[in-house]
């Protein structure tokens, strides 16, 4: 097979457009959704994960089945603390291996009801939800998964008295926990991070 390439004698001009990240989209998704969805999103990532978080806050079902998608379990396992009214979350045998403990403590301590249908530390969850905030401010290691410290801070908005994360160890996934911050002022959720505490009101 021949292929004649011809040569320009001008420089092109134009732009390609990029899809965004998993990382971006999957982040707005969730805070549009924890704000009543009042914004149409345009030029999502058209990964398997974000596909897969589309389609569980569209639905209602008992069941959320995040299949592999590890950002996805992380995030909605949040979003259902406040938002879900006692679903299962769940997903692929390898993602029932994954540990989500760290997220759970920090959900149970503010007052969701959070029960493992498998081993302790591990999904399956049953999540009842928060009926009653218990706490305002939560300690967390800076050193675990930034989707874990995300996670807690986009559903800070939706908790009566707001959020603070204080974080007990060096932080190792800043930019991350920097662009869910990003993403939360263009939705309007005002934060402040100051020494090793992120507050949200």
């Amino acid at each position: 097979m021949k292929y004649l390439v011809k040569k320009f004698d001008q420089p092109l001009k134009g732009a390609v457009q990029l899809t965004s990240s998993k990382s971006e989209s999957n982040r707005a998704l969730l805070i549009n959704a924890l704000s009543g969805n009042q914004l149409q999103l345009h030029n999502l990532s058209a990964a398997r994960d974000t596909q897969t978080m589309q389609r569980l806050l569209k639905e209602s079902g008992e069941v959320w089945d995040v299949l592999d998608a590890g950002t996805t379990m992380r995030f909605c396992t949040a979003f259902l603390a406040v938002k879900g009214s006692g679903q299962t979350i769940t997903g692929t045998p390898r993602m029932c291996q994954r540990p989500i403990g760290v997220l759970v403590e920090a959900l149970r301590k503010l007052g969701a009801e959070i029960e493992y249908l498998g081993q302790d530390g591990y999904p399956p969850l049953k999540i009842i939800g928060i009926k009653d905030q218990q706490a305002s401010l939560i300690e967390i290691p800076g050193n675990i998964s930034s989707q874990f410290i995300s996670a807690l801070l986009m559903i800070g908005p939706s908790l009566p008295d707001g959020l603070t994360l204080r974080l007990t160890t060096e932080v190792f996934s800043r930019p991350y926990i920097e662009m869910t911050l990003d993403l939360m002022r263009r939705f309007g959720v005002q934060s402040l991070w100051e020494g090793n505490e992120i507050k949200i009101a």
